[in-house]
């Protein structure tokens, strides 16, 4: 289940709520309703640094989702502005992230 994942992995790097809601961009709150499972799905702008914060990728977030489907291990599953989803090189993402972060400084 991915709120006992994200507790698991969080613990694991020694980081508390709010250090990682600090790293993500959210707040503690957030972080604890994640945790909880209260929030079921988690937006497409926080899974990527979420899974940047513990260390690991989208894809060993979500229990690599797109194994089943081959040819497909280079992409992954983002909401452009409109809402829409679309599939995606990492590169791209990590791009998009690096602004982001940038902005946030």
């Amino acid at each position: 289940m991915l709120s006992q994942k994200i507790t698991e992995l969080r613990e694991a790097a020694g980081m508390n709520k709010s250090e990682l809601g600090r790293k993500v961009g959210v707040s503690d709150v957030t972080i604890s309703y994640w945790e909880s499972g209260a929030v079921k799905n988690i937006s497409s702008n926080n899974l990527v640094p979420l899974a940047s914060a513990l260390g690991i990728s989208v894809s060993e977030l979500l229990d690599d989702p797109l194994k089943e489907k081959p040819g497909l291990e280079w992409a992954i599953s983002v909401c452009d502005n409109g809402g829409r989803r679309v599939l995606t090189r990492p590169e791209v993402v990590v791009e998009s992230l690096k602004k982001r972060l940038e902005e946030l400084k």
